[in-house]
C-alpha cells in the first residue's frame, strides 16, 4: 500500500505521483463487529463506488454503540465489566492488522481514529464515565503497539475524535498521542477529528506533525452553513494545509434531537457545500447503520439523538454514496484541485449557492433552481451543466449582459453543478 502525501501547494493529496481525491466512508465499529467475509463484501462494494478511504475507530465507541454480544473487544474486562486497559486482547489487535491488510488488497486506505473524547480525562464525554478513560500511563504501551503493527500499511491517523479541547489537560493528552504516532510513523498523514465548531489551541493545531485539517459539520438541518463557516476558519490559519469534512450529516441519521432524517439530496448538498467552500481535498460519506455496523435485532444506545439505525445491509446501499462517488468523478475529470472559493463573483448571493474559480475556470453549485449572475464576463467560455440528482450532463444557457454573465434558470428541479472554462478540456465530461 503506497503512502498518501500532501501536494506542494498544500491544497490536496498525492498518491503514486498523482492527485488523490480523499473519498472516505465512515465505518467506526468495523474491527469489533464485522467478520472477514462481511468486511470483504463491504470493501468490494465501496471500491466499485470509487471510495479509497474508510474511517475506522481503533477502539469501539461507547457512547454510540449497537449492542452485539458477539463483538470482539480490545481489552479484557474487570470484574465490574469495565475495560482493563492494562490487559490487552491480542486477538483483537490481530484482527485489526488483518482487516487493514485486506483493505490494502482493495487499494483502500484505513483512516484510524485513535482517541475519542470519552477516552480523555476531564473531557465532556468522560465526565461521569471515568471507567472509559485510558490512563496516561498506558498511552505509550497501547498506541506504540498498535502503530508498530499497522504502519507498514500507511494508514491515516486521526488523533482525536469528537474532542472539544475545553481545557489544557485535554490538549496535553492529545499531544502525547500525536507525539507517539510521530515518533513511530514519522511523516504519516495525520489530522484531528474535532467536535463541531471547536478549535484546539495553537500548540496543537500548528504542530508540524499534523498534515491536514478536518472538521465535522454536524447532524442537524440547522447546521447547513457549517461547511462554509468551518472551512473559512481553517483557510485563515497561519499554516496552510488540505481541508476535509470528515463527518458531514449521515444519510438516514436523525436530525439531532428533532424529528426527520437526512435523505440523499440533503447529504449531497452538504458534500458540495464542503467542496466548494474550501474543503476540496476530499469528502467523507456516512450512512446511519454502516458506521455502527448495526443489526436490525440489536439495541442502539443513542437513538434519542441519532434515531434507530438501519440494518447494515440496507444502509450499505443507500443512494447518497453514489452521489459522493459522482462528485469525486467530477473533481478528478475536471481537475478541480486548484479551485478557490470565489463568493465575491456572485452578483445575486443565493443561500447555499457557491462559486469557485481557478485561472481559467469557474464552477458554481446551485442547490435549487435559480438564475445566477456572475460579476465577470465569461460568456465566451465553454460550459457544462451536470444535474446532480440523476447524474445527467447538459449544456447551460448563459449570456453576457452589462459586462456580467447570466446563467439562466435551468429546466430541472434539483441541484446543479455548472462549470465554465476557457478551453473545452477543462470541463468535466462525466
Amino acid at each position: 500500500m503506497s503512502e498518501i502525501t500532501v501536494s506542494e501547494s498544500k491544497d490536496y493529496f498525492i498518491k503514486d505521483g498523482k492527485p488523490f481525491f480523499y473519498l472516505a466512508d465512515t465505518i467506526w465499529m468495523a474491527f469489533s463487529k464485522l467478520s472477514e467475509s462481511e468486511w470483504r463484501d463491504y470493501l468490494h462494494y465501496r471500491k466499485v463506488q470509487g471510495f479509497n478511504v474508510v474511517q475506522v475507530s481503533l477502539f469501539p465507541l461507547d457512547h454510540d454503540n449497537s449492542a452485539d454480544e458477539n463483538e470482539l473487544l480490545p481489552f479484557m474486562k474487570n470484574e465490574d465489566g469495565t475495560p482493563d486497559y492494562y490487559v490487552r486482547n491480542d486477538a483483537y489487535f490481530n484482527k485489526v492488522e488483518k482487516m487493514i491488510a485486506v483493505a490494502a488488497e482493495y487499494g483502500i486506505t484505513v483512516a484510524l481514529h485513535l482517541v475519542w473524547a470519552h477516552h480523555i480525562p476531564d473531557s465532556w464525554a468522560s465526565k461521569g464515565h471515568e471507567e472509559r478513560v485510558i490512563p496516561e500511563a498506558q498511552l505509550y504501551p497501547i498506541y506504540s503497539y498498535a502503530v508498530e503493527r499497522v504502519k507498514k500499511y500507511h494508514p491515516v491517523y486521526a488523533i482525536s475524535g469528537d474532542v472539544r479541547f475545553e481545557n489544557q489537560a485535554v490538549t496535553d493528552y492529545c499531544m502525547k498521542v500525536l507525539k507517539i504516532v510521530n515518533e513511530l510513523d514519522n511523516g504519516a498523514l495525520t489530522t484531528l477529528h474535532i467536535a463541531p465548531g471547536e478549535q484546539p489551541d495553537d500548540s496543537l493545531i500548528y504542530n508540524p506533525a499534523l498534515k491536514f485539517y478536518s472538521y465535522q459539520s454536524g447532524h442537524s438541518f440547522l447546521d447547513q452553513d457549517n461547511p462554509e463557516k468551518f472551512s473559512a476558519q481553517f483557510l485563515k490559519q497561519l499554516v496552510k494545509r488540505p481541508i476535509v469534512n470528515t463527518e458531514p450529516s449521515y444519510e438516514g441519521h436523525k436530525d439531532g434531537f428533532r424529528e426527520g432524517r437526512f435523505r440523499a439530496e440533503d447529504v449531497r448538498r452538504m458534500a458540495w457545500s464542503s467542496l466548494m467552500t474550501g474543503a476540496k481535498a476530499g469528502i467523507t460519506y456516512g450512512a446511519h447503520g454502516i458506521w455502527s455496523c448495526h443489526r436490525r435485532e440489536n439495541f442502539f444506545n443513542n437513538a434519542s439523538f441519532s434515531g434507530i439505525p438501519y440494518d447494515f445491509g440496507t444502509a450499505l446501499r443507500f443512494p447518497g454514496a453514489w452521489d459522493f462517488s459522482f462528485a469525486k468523478a467530477i473533481f478528478e475529470d475536471a481537475k478541480l484541485y486548484d479551485i478557490q472559493p470565489a463568493q465575491e463573483l456572485l452578483e445575486n448571493p443565493i443561500p447555499g449557492c457557491y462559486c469557485c474559480k481557478a485561472e481559467d475556470k469557474l464552477a458554481v453549485y446551485l442547490p435549487y433552481n435559480s438564475e445566477v449572475i456572475l460579476k465577470k464576463n465569461v460568456s465566451k467560455w465553454h460550459g457544462r451543466m451536470i444535474i446532480l440528482e440523476d447524474h445527467n450532463v447538459g449544456v447551460p444557457v448563459y449570456y453576457e449582459r452589462d459586462g456580467k454573465t447570466i446563467i439562466s434558470v435551468h429546466d430541472f428541479n434539483s441541484d446543479v453543478y455548472t462549470c465554465l472554462a476557457g478551453t473545452e478540456h477543462k470541463l468535466s465530461s462525466v
